[in-house]
């Protein structure tokens, strides 16, 4: 699926597929585990009386909590990773000067960070220096 093809997923959206999801491996006698993803989504469903989640499910929460260096450090790497497996060409294909960044594919992580370099590196001419500064910047 190609990014520009992808309609807004929000938080409503995770919580009713979540509870589907959940209520079929239920039914298989396994226990079902959500992981990762955005805080603000797992807090609507755990949170949002209309899932009654609290109340319908047993569970238990996880939380890893890391020194801040280590973060630090971890999250650099997988910025350089993200960056190398091509990010800036990735947004560049969804981009659009006045987008509004509040919402769909281009909240993600990445993408409202990318909005200065690509638009200014049609407006810088010839000067790699400059482009890779706000590029950096970005970065």
């Amino acid at each position: 699926v190609k990014l520009n093809q992808i309609q807004d997923f929000t938080a409503e959206n995770f919580c009713l597929q979540a509870v589907v999801y959940i209520e079929k491996i239920l039914k298989t006698q396994r226990v079902p585990i959500i992981a990762g993803g955005s805080n603000s989504y797992i807090e609507k469903l755990v949170e949002d009386p209309l899932f009654m989640f609290k109340h319908m499910y047993d569970s238990c929460f996880i939380w890893i909590d890391v020194e801040q260096s280590v973060l630090n450090r971890r999250v650099d790497m997988r910025v350089d990773q993200v960056v190398k497996a091509g990010l800036v060409d990735e947004v560049r294909q969804i981009f659009i000067p006045d987008a509004d960044y509040s919402k769909g594919i281009r909240r993600s992580i990445g993408v409202p960070e990318m909005d200065r370099y690509l638009r200014e590196e049609t407006n810088i001419d010839g000067d790699d220096e400059s482009k890779h500064m706000i590029l950096q910047a970005s970065i």
